[in-house]
């Protein structure tokens, strides 16, 4: 990660708590940015390229979830929520709305800027050519093809877009194809540490990639397969 400058922009009302974090952040040869408002949030990243976008929860003028919501419709950045907020329900809110990763409040700043260099790692390793996932390019199936170098996935001849995690999760059933995994296996090889509660989400994704799916290929959707009180598997 060091022969690139990455950019990360973070969204926090509180100067104390984004001067923290440009501090650290920083240390790692990262370009920061900030954002105080939300609505300004979104002129910068609809203006600039970021490899990463920190945001709180709650926020004056617009909160985090409209924001995700807003963002998710234009760029699939890597977000990262910051929330004094940390109740499971408060967790699956933030993955609902389109959050790649969460961090509760008070925070580690080292926590912090481990989360983004894993998330900016993840993402750039799935989206750009020159990052090989595999020796094979794509991953195709009757109604469902999977381009691994440009970080795509069409079903029924049409690109459908999907945030990070969605991606990721549908990858890995696909490369385990007819293999059904828990929850709990899911959230750990997706998000690469323990769930504490948080295996809901694995729901919540599910059912966005499935909706998404069935738009353009009902026959592609029905692949992604729920083994009712076990958990999921993308089925042949």
């Amino acid at each position: 990660m060091k022969d690139k400058k990455f950019r990360v922009l973070i969204i926090d009302d509180e100067a104390n708590v984004r001067s923290l974090l440009r501090m650290h952040i920083e240390k790692d040869e990262f370009i920061v940015d900030e954002a105080e408002e939300s609505l300004l949030a979104l002129t910068m990243v609809q203006q600039n390229h970021y490899d990463a976008i920190l945001l709180d929860w709650v926020m004056p003028d617009l909160d985090g979830r409209a924001f995700c919501r807003q963002i998710r419709e234009v760029k699939q950045t890597p977000l990262l929520l910051l929330s004094a907020k940390s109740g499971v329900d408060d967790r699956i809110a933030g993955f609902q709305a389109g959050v790649d990763d969460f961090v509760s409040k008070p925070f580690s700043p080292r926590e912090v800027l481990l989360r983004i260099k894993a998330i900016v790692r993840r993402f750039t390793f799935l989206h750009h050519s020159d990052y090989q996932i595999s020796d094979t390019k794509f991953i195709h199936f009757p109604q469902l093809t999977i381009d691994l170098n440009a970080y795509k996935v069409i079903a029924n001849g049409i690109s459908i877009s999907l945030t990070l995690k969605e991606f990721q999760i549908l990858l890995y059933l696909a490369r385990n194809h007819d293999i059904v995994f828990t929850r709990e296996e899911l959230f750990t090889q997706i998000w690469q540490h323990s769930p504490q509660g948080d295996c809901r989400t694995i729901d919540t994704h599910i059912k966005r990639i499935r909706e998404k799916l069935l738009v353009v290929s009902p026959l592609a959707a029905d692949m992604l397969r729920t083994k009712w009180g076990i958990g999921y598997s993308l089925k042949l």
